[in-house]
C-alpha cells in the first residue's frame, strides 16, 4: 500500500530532512509546474542546497517557503546561488520571492530576446540617443574607478526584440535609493546593493513588456509577498498548518492577470519612445 500524503505541515522545516520529505510529496505537481524545462529532481536538490547556504529558510514559516519555492517552479527558474536566476529570502519568519537579473535574462531569451544592463559610476561617461527605431547608448567606464556600491550613479537596461527594436530604463541613484526604502528586502539591499541595482531597471522593462514570461517573472517577483500577507501565520498554540489547496497553484490569478494582458498585446511590442512609456509606467516596490 502506498503512503498516504500528510495534509498538513508543521510551523517550519527546521532540518534539511524534513524539507526535502515534503518537496519529494509534491515532485509530480513540481513536475506540472515546471513544464519539462527542468526535472524536477534537480530542482528539489537546488532547493536543497539554498536552504543548507541560508539555514534561516529552514526556519521561516514552512508555508511561505513552500510558496515561494512552487512560484518559482511556475516561472520555470531555479532557486539559490547555483544560477543567481532567483532566491527564497527569509524576511524575519517569512520567506519571499526575489527574481534575480539573471533569471530575467534567461525569461527574455525564450523569446529571442537580449537584455543588457549595466551600473554607471562616478567617473564613467555615458550618452543616450533616442529614435523612433528604439534607443541606443555609450557608456565609457572610467578604468581608474574602484566601482564600490557607494560610488553608482544610474543603473541602466535595454532590450532588444528579435525585430531589433530595443528599449531602455535608466535610473538614477536618487530613485534607485527610493526603490529600496520601500522595499521589504531591506537586508538584500544592504548586502547586493549593486545586484539589486543592477535587477531593479530590468525589472522596470519587464513589467511593461510584451513577452509573457518576462511579465509573469516581474510579476511573481512582487505578487507572492502580497499574497502571503493576507495568511495568518502566528502559530500560538504550535500546531500544524493545513495546506491550503490554492497553494498548489501559487499565486494563478498573477499569472492569468498577466497573460490576459499580453494576449491583447503584440509578442513583440510596436516602437514607441522612451518618454512615451515612462508616463504609462507604473511604479514597482522591489
Amino acid at each position: 500500500m502506498g503512503t498516504e500524503r500528510p495534509r498538513v505541515l508543521p510551523e517550519k522545516f527546521g532540518t534539511p530532512q524534513t524539507a526535502r520529505e515534503f518537496l519529494t510529496l509534491y515532485q509530480k505537481e513540481l513536475e506540472k509546474m515546471l513544464i519539462g524545462k527542468v526535472p524536477p529532481e534537480f530542482f528539489i536538490r537546488t532547493a536543497l542546497i539554498a536552504m543548507h547556504t541560508e539555514s534561516k529558510l529552514l526556519e521561516c514559516n514552512s508555508l511561505s517557503l513552500l510558496g515561494v519555492l512552487f512560484q518559482i517552479a511556475q516561472i520555470q527558474l531555479l532557486p539559490g546561488g547555483i544560477t543567481g536566476e532567483s532566491w527564497a529570502i527569509p524576511y524575519k519568519t517569512i520567506a519571499q520571492l526575489q527574481v534575480g537579473y539573471k533569471g530575467y535574462v534567461a525569461k527574455a531569451q525564450e523569446h529571442s530576446a537580449r537584455i543588457r544592463a549595466r551600473l554607471i559610476y562616478k567617473g564613467d561617461k555615458f550618452s543616450i540617443s533616442d529614435s523612433l527605431d528604439g534607443v541606443k547608448y555609450e557608456l565609457s567606464i572610467d578604468p581608474n574607478s574602484e566601482h564600490n556600491p557607494g560610488d553608482i550613479t544610474h543603473a541602466l537596461a535595454v532590450i532588444e526584440h528579435p525585430d531589433g527594436y530595443k528599449d531602455l530604463e535608466i535610473m538614477t541613484r536618487a530613485e534607485l535609493d527610493r526603490r529600496r526604502g520601500s522595499a521589504q528586502t531591506q537586508n538584500v539591499w544592504s548586502k547586493w546593493y549593486d545586484r539589486m541595482a543592477l535587477k531593479t531597471p530590468i525589472k522596470a522593462i519587464g513589467n511593461r513588456s510584451g513577452l509573457l514570461s518576462l511579465r509573469r517573472a516581474a510579476s511573481a517577483d512582487e505578487t507572492f509577498r502580497h499574497a502571503m500577507s493576507a495568511v495568518e501565520l502566528t502559530r500560538e498554540s504550535g500546531a500544524a498548518v493545513e495546506i491550503p489547496q490554492n497553494l498548489i497553484k501559487g499565486t494563478q490569478e498573477a499569472e492569468d492577470k498577466a497573460e490576459s494582458e499580453t494576449t491583447a498585446t503584440p509578442e513583440v511590442p510596436p516602437p514607441q519612445r522612451k518618454s512615451d512609456a515612462a508616463k504609462n509606467a507604473k511604479p514597482e516596490s522591489d
